[in-house]
């Protein structure tokens, strides 16, 4: 899940991409949010963590006043920044780069075998630092605690130790309706992710975390996600490479294994074809749900029961921050309405569903159509846990949100099964079936 949503913020921060030739980084990953899967207990308390973060970015989205003023929080693109190098570049096995380096850096499923939380490591400061974040492509600021952080999930980093570090006076905070959040400032740092760096990259620099935010699987949150939804109004990470021509491609990946299998990576300026098999069907964002200016990493799609269509066409955001699926709940009322012994569990939490857990595995194929294709949820990604210790009821991992109009939310458990592709030089999200 995101952990930290940044509500204010009001200046820029100057960036200046550091790589002197094109290149790509493959950077292994650590797992998921909060546990998922058959052996797991549902974690409740993580589920409503994600439940506030996701209504307070996507929710009622589609009211015009909603759009504006989400807009006017966050930085509008640079005319004429984005000199885009949109040539498709397949790393293979052995990453073959033209014109640069590579490097590896594992992404990693931080509870082993649950499939909640995929993390990974960045590099910070000078000297450099490691710390440990969860790439986001539902945002798009880095947000890092500080050393003096009260609260705060290490490895903390240690402002006072780098000669790099520059701090703004601008304020950067979140709150949520329980009262939990972060607080801090935005600031400015060299931030390296394997081979690939930037100087100078603007990010939230978290001085005290409250409530619930604390004790979370990584220390903090790497945003992937496009400059008009960055609230800090610092170019985003990725965003800075393009701009500098310093990638092989302008595009990024996301592999994710299941069950703590090794292997899932996060691929900057690359396509790794040893990570999924068949083609790669590409399908464009769709910036019109945000007045034309884009905003995340969205796309039209319809979501698919058994073979028939379940309520009316939505925008799907692949949000690698996400766990569930989250569907409006009037989509989620159409789809369980079709399943024998499916309960409405609000009782356990807001949005959830439950099924016996062995008929979860039986359940007809479920997913999203995209441009007519079907692309499926393996069943055992379905199934998010059991309601308690001991229990033969498991939670469903599509949940419902009464806040989302026309959009779908879809984390990992459907991401696991698509190798997804990130194109940001031709506006498009690609799927292909993961290995």
């Amino acid at each position: 899940m995101h952990f930290i949503s940044i509500v204010f913020a009001a200046s820029a921060v100057a960036a200046t991409p550091l790589q002197p030739k094109r290149a790509a980084a493959i950077l292994p990953y650590i797992s998921p949010r909060y546990d998922t899967g058959p052996a797991q207990v549902f974690d409740v308390a993580a589920y409503h963590q994600e439940r506030q973060l996701i209504r307070k970015r996507y929710g009622n989205i589609q009211s015009s006043s909603r759009i504006d003023d989400k807009l006017q929080e966050r930085s509008e693109p640079s005319a004429g920044v984005f000199d885009v190098f949109t040539r498709s570049y397949d790393s293979g096995a052995g990453l073959r780069v033209r014109q640069g380096t590579s490097a590896a850096v594992p992404l990693v499923d931080v509870f082993n075998q649950t499939d909640t939380v995929y993390t990974g490591s960045i590099q910070i400061g000078t000297p450099p630092q490691t710390t440990t974040v969860v790439f986001d492509t539902g945002s798009s600021d880095i947000v890092i605690p500080l050393s003096e952080c009260i609260g705060c999930t290490g490895p903390l980093f240690s402002e006072k130790n780098s000669t790099t570090y520059l701090p703004s006076p601008v304020p950067f905070s979140s709150k949520f309706q329980d009262q939990s959040g972060v607080q801090g400032i935005v600031a400015s740092e060299s931030i390296a992710v394997g081979t690939l760096s930037v100087l100078q990259q603007g990010f939230g620099a978290v001085t005290n975390v409250i409530g619930s935010f604390r004790n979370k699987p990584a220390a903090g949150i790497f945003g992937l996600g496009y400059p008009a939804n960055a609230v800090s109004r610092s170019t985003p990470f990725f965003v800075n490479l393009v701009s500098g021509a310093k990638l092989v491609s302008n595009v990024f990946s996301i592999y994710q294994t299941r069950r703590g299998a090794v292997g899932s990576e996060l691929c900057l300026g690359c396509i790794n074809s040893s990570k999924y098999t068949g083609p790669i069907n590409y399908y464009p964002l769709d910036p019109t749900i945000t007045n034309g200016t884009q905003v995340w990493w969205n796309t039209p799609g319809q979501f698919i029961f058994n073979g028939l269509t379940v309520g009316p066409p939505m925008n799907a955001m692949i949000d690698s921050g996400t766990t569930l699926v989250i569907v409006p709940r009037v989509v989620a009322d159409g789809f369980y309405a079709q399943i024998i012994n499916a309960i409405r569990a609000d009782t356990l939490a807001p949005g959830l569903y439950t099924l016996p857990c062995a008929q979860i595995a039986t359940l007809p194929a479920v997913g999203f159509a995209f441009g007519g294709v079907l692309y499926a949820i393996n069943p055992i990604d379905l199934n998010a846990g059991v309601v308690s210790p001991g229990s033969a009821t498991c939670v469903v991992g599509v949940a419902a949100d009464d806040t989302l109009s026309g959009l779908a939310i879809v984390g990992d458990t459907w991401m696991k099964n698509w190798y997804s592709v990130f194109d940001y030089g031709a506006s498009r999200l690609g799927f292909a079936k993961s290995v």
